[in-house]
């Protein structure tokens, strides 16, 4: 889904020439082969693809292959952990210019404090519960993300995390499934987990079946740009 949001937002914008540098863990790896899939079925090409180690504390030589790389018309990152900052840092230390996409792993607080000033104008696709503050009204999980993050902070003092909140909607439809189950029975509650439809989480709206175990779309994901240290709802 991260990938698709992301090629989408490319191909809106006219970008067909893309470079990738990803990082080799388990994050990066997916994303690479996600969007390489995505890529190609949106008519977009692939001029550079590099690689990091989540641990690399430089990836200047990557970034400058990319940078004397003439056409590039845009370079999407994909990764998780401190190294897309660096990433980013490095990016912005060579004076590149060429529009940077991160994935998800990108979307947080933390990830914007380690970047620094390198990070504005960075466009990222994050999911709901990052922007819970700058959703319309209309939309179902504003509410229920609003309270959650509200309770985090009031927990922890600290802001809340997309992962947590993955974690928070496991967990609380694992609840919604065994009470509406009214039984310890496993198979009765991956069953009552099937059916679960319209489920309002604080990542998404949840609608399971035999075939999907994920439960959320498209919708669950906004593209943003980071602006003066904080999110903005990409136009």
């Amino acid at each position: 889904m991260v990938c698709r949001k992301q090629i989408a937002d490319l191909k809106a914008h006219g970008f067909k020439r893309i470079a990738m540098i990803n990082g080799t863990d388990g994050a990066g790896k997916t994303l690479r082969n996600e969007c390489s899939i995505a890529a190609k079925a949106n008519g977009i090409s692939i001029v550079v693809d590099e690689t990091f180690n989540p641990t690399d504390s430089d990836m200047t030589p990557q970034l400058t292959k990319i940078k004397n790389r003439s056409g590039v018309d845009a370079l999407l990152v994909g990764g998780f952990g401190q190294a897309l900052a660096v990433v980013t840092r490095n990016y912005g230390q060579l004076g590149m210019t060429v529009p940077l996409y991160q994935a998800h792993g990108a979307a947080s607080s933390a990830f914007i404090k380690l970047a620094g000033s390198a990070s504005d104008g960075v466009r990222v696709t994050s999911p709901l519960l990052v922007i819970a503050d700058k959703l319309p009204d209309s939309e179902p999980v504003k509410k229920v993300a609003l309270d959650y993050t509200g309770t985090i902070r009031a927990i922890t003092g600290g802001e809340a995390s997309t992962f947590g909140g993955y974690a928070h909607d496991a967990l609380m439809l694992l609840v919604d499934a065994i009470k509406k189950a009214n039984t310890a029975d496993p198979k009765a509650i991956r069953d009552a987990l099937e059916r679960t439809k319209g489920y309002v989480g604080v990542t998404g709206v949840f609608n399971m079946s035999k075939d999907d175990h994920l439960g959320i779309d498209d919708r669950s994901l906004y593209m943003v740009d980071i602006r003066n240290g904080g999110w903005v709802i990409a136009k």
